[in-house]
């Protein structure tokens, strides 16, 4: 197993969460897909923030990250309405193109297939949005997962989005988990 070599495996408390701030997330791994098997993805390719953690592993794979503006997507600017102007979802655009898409068939935001589906996770989002309100992020429940490249950038390898679209609105300070650090960034932090 790939934690038995010592090499793989990076020296401190890799389940220890840390606090950022979100905006310093600019890329995003999509499936994580250029990393060795043993890394542990789970669902559609997302890195396990507890399997994953602690893994220092050299190469490319970061080099499938794609950049992560998510001030570009039309949920961002419905939740920067809701968490500020306490705007309506029904008043967004997003919720507008979501509920037409819906009723054409398809499958929407985190899978909803049902009006059903989208009132729940919009109570979800709703609660999230005054939990962070009112007291910001828990790094015991919230943390999201991200990796660390080589040039010590940090790269989305997780869930999150929504979390990491309200800690760019918010202001709130975002923890994270490391899953995957670089072999560079982690010689060149130790020289510190």
């Amino acid at each position: 197993m790939a934690r038995d070599n010592p090499e793989l495996v990076y020296p401190g408390d890799p389940f220890r969460p840390l606090v950022i701030d979100a905006g310093r997330i600019s890329l995003s791994m999509g499936t994580a897909s250029d990393l060795p098997d043993f890394v542990g993805r789970t669902r559609r390719g997302a890195l396990s923030g507890w399997y994953a953690a602690g893994f220092v592993i050299g190469g490319q794979w970061h080099e499938s990250a794609r950049p992560y503006v998510p001030e570009d997507s039309p949920l961002f600017h419905a939740l920067e309405g809701r968490y500020h102007d306490r705007i309506a979802w029904e008043d967004t655009d997003w919720l507008a193109d979501v509920a037409r898409r819906l009723a054409d068939g398809e499958t929407v935001w985190n899978g909803c297939r049902t009006r059903a589906d989208l009132r729940r996770r919009l109570r979800k989002m709703e609660w999230l949005i005054e939990s962070v309100r009112e007291t910001g992020f828990h790094a015991s429940r919230d943390p999201v997962v991200i990796s660390i490249g080589p040039n010590g950038e940090y790269i989305k390898s997780g869930n999150g989005r929504h979390r990491i679209m309200l800690a760019r609105i918010s202001g709130r300070p975002l923890p994270v988990r490391v899953a995957v650090r670089h072999t560079h960034w982690l010689a060149r932090d130790t020289m510190r």
